[in-house]
This record gives structure tokens, C-alpha cells and sequence, in this order.
């Protein structure tokens, strides 16, 4: 039971830096000669899991060449002649050079490839789409369980959010995860009992080509690693918000009528917000705010 319930991490890792041919001894080099050549490499895998995750991995590669030649070489400076040396508001024109053939240059080429598992049970996983929409809907999204002087954005029937969710999927033909809160309330409640239960935390449903998922009270870890993997998310502002900027992920935050969280924003990039408004108002606007 307490390995079960551990977050665990581990990371491997290899690199080569600057491996190159050694250089002959008197030996006179050219411009294209190998040994002006370098090359370097380095491997990182991250595993993590936990009660809820059975493997989360990522593996990561970084690849470069480099090229250095000690040539001596003439500088071209095209407008030492032109303009006179006592010009002094014109030396760093007039100190402009270039050479025709380079001294060095380095080119990089990284690649990540990620694996995302979630236990089902003792003998099941169920392994992640690698691109998908992850709705955030929590207690901020009912008008009871929230701040009263706010804007109400709760839907007004079961049918309408499980009418917005398929519009979701057809616009982006993408899969769709929603994480909850810590508080019930009853459109998820409905949800649980219409999907398919795959374990304690995970439901699933399946529409046309692509799938929903629920996950019902992930703790903020992990959010965290779901936000990660995640395409966009639409999410009431709040810590998922932040942790979603902190990662670089496309975001539609939903905030009250006040230019007050813009001071908390400014940084974000790939961030849109949309003020709160009735629901049916709301989801057109998400709908035209996403992007496939």
C-alpha cells in the first residue's frame, strides 16, 4: 500500500559534449576537414507515477554540430572608405566587417516524445491521447458554490453543457478531459453515472471518433501533469490558470467583468480571456475562441 501510494520520480540521463576527431600534430587543415567538426549529444528520460498515474514518461533528445576554423582571414569593411574616421556619430557603421567564410556555427535539433499512462486497475492502464482539450470544471462553474456577487456562468440544464461538449469535439476532433473540483455538484454527478467507470477517479464516454473523459478530484500534482500534456485549456481563472502559463499552453481563462486580473496576466502567453456571461452566451464564445 505505501509503494502504491507514492509519487516517484526518477531520471536517466547520457551526454556526449564537443566529441571530435583530434587534430594531426604539424598537420596543415583545411576549411572542410573533419576535425573542424564537433558533435554532441544528450539523452533524458523522466518517469513519474503515483496513485493515479502508472507511468508518465518523457523522453528527451538534443542533438548539435559544431564547426570552428581558425582561419585568418581578411575583413571585408565596405564603409571604412566611405565615411571619414572623425565622423564619430558613424564609427559603428563605418567599423561594420564581415568575412566570406565562416570561422564557426553550431546547429541544435531537440526532439521530446511523451507517454502518458493512468491506472485503471490492478492488471489495466489506460494510455493518454497525445493531443487533447481539457475543460477545468470546477465549483467556480456553479453559481451556489462560488462567489454570489459574481456573474452566474452555471448551464442551465445537464443537456445543454453535454450539447456543448459534443460541439467541442466536432469543432476540433479532438479528445476532451474534464477535472473537477473538490465539491459535487450535479452536472457531474450526471456525467459519472452516464460514462463508463473506469476506476475511482476516471470515467470515460465515448462520441463519434473521439472520446470524454472525466476526472473526478485530481489532487493539484495531479492537475499538474494533466495540464502538461494538455493542447488548451478552458478553465475559470484561478491556479490552473498559472500553472498552465508556467508550462506554455494555449489558454481561454473565463474571469469576471474587472480589468483586475490582467495584472496577474500580463506575462501569459497564448492567453485569451472571455468574461463571465450566462452559459449559452459563454460557450459561443469559447466555441470561436478555439483553435484545432
Amino acid at each position: 500500500m505505501k509503494k502504491i501510494a507514492q509519487d516517484f520520480t526518477a531520471i536517466k540521463s547520457v551526454n556526449f559534449q564537443n566529441v571530435r576527431i583530434a587534430p594531426v600534430k604539424n598537420k596543415h587543415k583545411d576549411p572542410w576537414d573533419l576535425q573542424n567538426f564537433d558533435v554532441s549529444y544528450s539523452y533524458t528520460q523522466t518517469n513519474k507515477h503515483n496513485s493515479l498515474i502508472a507511468n508518465d514518461q518523457l523522453d528527451e533528445h538534443q542533438a548539435s554540430i559544431g564547426y570552428t576554423y581558425g582561419l585568418k582571414a581578411k575583413s571585408i569593411e565596405p564603409f571604412k572608405k566611405l565615411i571619414p574616421q572623425k565622423r564619430k556619430y558613424y564609427q559603428l557603421i563605418r567599423d561594420f566587417n564581415f568575412n566570406l567564410i565562416p570561422s564557426d556555427f553550431n546547429t541544435i535539433n531537440e526532439n521530446s516524445i511523451s507517454n502518458l499512462e493512468f491506472k485503471i486497475n490492478k492488471n489495466a492502464k489506460l494510455i493518454f491521447p497525445e493531443k487533447f482539450l481539457l475543460l477545468h470544471f470546477d465549483e467556480k462553474w456553479i453559481h451556489a458554490d462560488y462567489i454570489k456577487s459574481f456573474t452566474s456562468i452555471e448551464p442551465q440544464s445537464i443537456f445543454l453543457f453535454i450539447s456543448f461538449l459534443e460541439k467541442l469535439i466536432l469543432k476540433l476532433e479532438l479528445d476532451i478531459v474534464i477535472s473537477t473540483g473538490v465539491i459535487n455538484n450535479k452536472i457531474i454527478e450526471f456525467l459519472k453515472k452516464d460514462f463508463l467507470k473506469l476506476n475511482d477517479n476516471i470515467y470515460k464516454k465515448n462520441f463519434l471518433n473521439n472520446k470524454i473523459f472525466l476526472f473526478d478530484k485530481l489532487d493539484i500534482f495531479q492537475l499538474e501533469t494533466v495540464i502538461f500534456k494538455c493542447h488548451t485549456i478552458v478553465t475559470c481563472h484561478g491556479a490552473p490558470t498559472h500553472i498552465a502559463g508556467s508550462l506554455g499552453k494555449r489558454i481561454i481563462d473565463i474571469v469576471q467583468v474587472s480589468d483586475e486580473h490582467l495584472k496577474w496576466t500580463q506575462h501569459l502567453n497564448n492567453y485569451n480571456y472571455i468574461c463571465r456571461n450566462e452559459f449559452s452566451v459563454l460557450s459561443k464564445k469559447i466555441l470561436e475562441n478555439l483553435q484545432k
